[in-house]
């Protein structure tokens, strides 16, 4: 298994529960594609696999790409830079949902990207506390701006879980968990 690269922001999340839990969170009806952002080694990717008829994940890391495509037959895993991506032309037509672990260096243009017509129905994404805080700010506060204001307008924010650093692998080799 290739290490977690800096460079791409990459930080696994190992804990099968957490995984489960951000899966449900996505829960996509029969007719959903869900498209995941960056499934890394696969770990959100085995949970979603067995939520949903059609998954596709785009995966940067090209070192990554071949185990996950051996790993998840059924699903379509597209080597591509998903900042560089039409993902509605990956989707196609009909209903979709958005679900991932994502960079913080690229959280911004990713949560544009995800909310750019057609929207899907959802979008669950996992990222840092201080980017959560300010996409859930109320106003008035001093995480209140015009990320907040910008997702507000279009979207419905809701926290649903606090993940810890602990649950991560940084940097490091990793080998998936087992769901059984």
């Amino acid at each position: 298994m290739p290490q977690a690269k800096k460079r791409l922001g990459q930080h696994f999340l190992s804990d099968p529960r957490i995984l489960a839990r951000i899966a449900d969170a996505v829960a996509p009806a029969p007719e959903e594609t869900v498209l995941e952002i960056g499934p890394g080694p696969g770990g959100l990717t085995e949970a979603l696999a067995k939520r949903t008829k059609r998954l596709i994940c785009i995966e940067k890391d090209r070192d990554l790409v071949p185990a996950l495509r051996q790993r998840f037959p059924a699903v379509e895993v597209v080597e591509a830079d998903a900042l560089k991506t039409d993902w509605h032309e990956l989707v196609g037509a009909g209903p979709f949902v958005i679900a991932g672990n994502i960079p913080y260096n690229i959280t911004s243009p990713l949560i544009d990207l995800a909310l750019s017509p057609p929207r899907p129905r959802r979008v669950v994404y996992l990222v840092q506390k201080e980017v959560a805080e300010r996409i859930s700010a109320k106003p008035g506060g001093a995480e209140y701006g015009a990320l907040t204001v910008g997702v507000s307008t279009v979207a419905r924010v809701e926290r649903l879980l606090r993940c810890l650093p602990a649950r991560f692998i940084h940097g490091r080799r990793w080998t998936p968990p087992s769901y059984d």
